[in-house]
């Protein structure tokens, strides 16, 4: 169900960006500079081993990198530029989704 209403969501968004540029410079300048550089906390829910042998414990408190996120090359054509058109073509709400 959560992929479903990811995909209304993201559609809705798409729509109101290409009729509302305003928002989609003002989404564009978040995207650049994320007025919370760190991330949302996140508890381990079971022991996970990662591709450089390191063990995340259940329980452990862990954080992503919003700025991480929201600059890599993967996810954003030229993250280091301000495009206020970017938002017609990924929404950010997806790509926060994918992360």
């Amino acid at each position: 169900m959560v992929p479903t209403v990811m995909a209304q969501v993201c559609k809705h968004e798409a729509h109101w960006y290409a009729v509302n540029p305003g928002c989609a410079a003002a989404q564009e300048s978040m995207r650049l500079r994320p007025v919370v550089a760190g991330g949302m906390l996140r508890v381990v829910a079971r022991d996970v081993r990662l591709s450089n042998g390191l063990v995340l414990p259940r329980g452990a408190t862990i954080t992503g990198s919003n700025l991480a996120v929201l600059n890599n090359p993967h996810s954003w054509e030229a993250p280091e530029r301000f495009m206020p058109v970017r938002p017609h073509a990924r929404p950010l709400f997806a790509v926060l989704a994918d992360a």
